[in-house]
């Protein structure tokens, strides 16, 4: 009865394991699919979607004649973006004459790259089925909602995928090549997402971490690393210009700091499909430990990233806590929409906890 329980749920495994071959065999098919099929399915739904209540602000702020109007109507508190969102919805409108698609393409385009993104940043380490899992989790997660939502959250989420991305290349030696273009990258990339809205400074956050642990792991600070990121934090001059808006106009009650949010901004952004596939991910993780004693506590190069980039991932976990303190030290809005950059760390946690290790068993890394 044992033998043919061992022999079948090594004929499963090998099944898996052939039908995993032939996928990361097909890495650019895959590719191609899953971008036909997100435009397909946000644009459908983009179009269909009624205007709510703060999309109907970015509707008519994006109408205004020009880039002085737009200045005008934030210092009045007509929204609270910076001024960047905007613009990017402008420019779409030119090339839609349909309205709700035309103001939802730069968060379908946004939460798209994301995606893409996260396939590029884990496929480099690991494998192209661990891209495909790290690419496909942000659609059962909080960011769909975001891809087709007239709001900056879609952009800012994108531009973070982009500026992990950029940071990952600029310090891997493989890339000594192009470093410089990969620094512009990065910078383009996090002054975008700052003066797209306020609380994408936290982005930094992430980035910083990830450097640090590279730093300590390397016993040499990276000083083009951290001269990109001061040339980049020059952009938080227009969120902080923001802040004295908001409270100026905005009454201490609305959404006001509590920590309890944190937890409501995990569940909210994971919901039950998400928080279902952590569980099934750690549950596959655990069984395949049961089988053939696999399970090494505390080997964090399992997963095939280096240090530092783990570090980088714990970091955006850690958004929703960073957002707590900036709203506790600014005294603004504790906003917990970002949290959906929580799918940039979730969906790595899972591939690096259960197909890695299931199968191609323990493998080794280097930390740096």
């Amino acid at each position: 009865m044992l033998n043919n329980s061992s022999e079948q749920l090594a004929s499963i495994e090998s099944a898996i394991s052939r039908i995993v071959n032939k996928i990361n065999n097909r890495g650019s098919v895959f590719l191609i699919l899953f971008v036909v099929f997100y435009l397909l399915m946000t644009c459908y739904k983009a179009g269909r979607k009624l205007f709510w209540f703060d999309e109907i602000f970015t509707l008519y702020i994006s109408k205004l004649p020009d880039f002085q109007s737009v200045m005008d109507a934030l210092k009045h508190g007509v929204d609270f973006n910076p001024p960047l969102f905007y613009e990017w919805v402008r420019i779409s409108e030119i090339f839609f004459e349909n309205d709700a698609l035309g103001i939802r393409m730069p968060s379908i385009i946004g939460v798209g790259l994301l995606c893409l993104c996260l396939y590029r940043f884990v496929a480099i380490r690991t494998t192209v089925i661990g891209g495909v899992i790290a690419c496909l989790f942000p659609l059962v997660t909080g960011a769909l909602y975001y891809s087709y939502e007239a709001r900056p959250h879609g952009i800012v989420i994108g531009l973070a995928g982009l500026a992990l991305v950029c940071w990952q290349s600029a310090v891997d030696p493989i890339q000594v090549k192009h470093r410089f273009w990969w620094l512009s990258g990065l910078i383009i990339a996090l002054v975008c997402a700052t003066l797209s809205h306020g609380y994408a400074l936290v982005i930094f956050a992430p980035l910083a971490l990830g450097e640090l642990v590279r730093s300590h792991t390397r016993k040499q600070i990276d000083w083009s690393v951290w001269f990109a990121f001061a040339i980049a934090s020059t952009s938080m001059l227009v969120p902080f210009w923001m802040v004295h808006i908001v409270k100026k106009i905005l009454p201490t009650t609305f959404f006001p700091t509590n920590f309890m949010m944190i937890l409501v901004s995990y569940l909210s952004n994971l919901g039950m499909k998400g928080m279902l596939i952590v569980e099934i991910g750690l549950f596959l993780f655990f069984c395949k430990g049961l089988f053939s004693g696999l399970v090494r506590t505390g080997d964090i190069s399992l997963s095939g990233l280096r240090n530092y980039e783990l570090a980088a991932c714990l970091g955006f976990i850690a958004i929703p806590f960073i957002v707590y303190l900036l709203s506790a030290v600014t005294g603004t809005p504790q906003f917990n929409l970002y949290s959906g950059v929580l799918s940039t760390s979730w969906d790595i946690s899972i591939q690096k906890y259960c197909f890695r290790s299931w199968l191609h068993g323990t493998v080794n890394y280097p930390n740096s």
